[in-house]
């Protein structure tokens, strides 16, 4: 486990998340973005450097919204590696 050899403290995990883009694009920080899960998360972490208790947030593997795309015309995982194979 990476924290046990560095020897540190988890302070949070930062999931992707395309509104990063957005908020650059825009010249905003990302912790402006209520809706974003990466900004929440980089909020979190600030809170825990300034000693707060915050519970760390469980990263689900959320589809990106290119895969949701391709899901929604039929080029979802499954259908990609059937074409692969034929």
């Amino acid at each position: 486990d990476v924290l046990e050899v560095l020897g540190i403290d988890l302070l949070g995990i930062v999931p992707e998340d395309e509104m990063i883009i957005v908020a650059t694009n825009k010249g905003e920080p990302i912790v402006y973005d209520k809706h974003s899960r990466a900004g929440r998360s980089f909020l979190n972490a600030a809170q825990r450097i300034m000693g707060e208790e915050v519970p760390l947030n469980e990263i689900a593997d959320v589809p990106s919204l290119l895969e949701r795309l391709r899901r929604l015309v039929g080029f979802g995982p499954a259908l990609a590696e059937k074409r692969v194979r034929s």
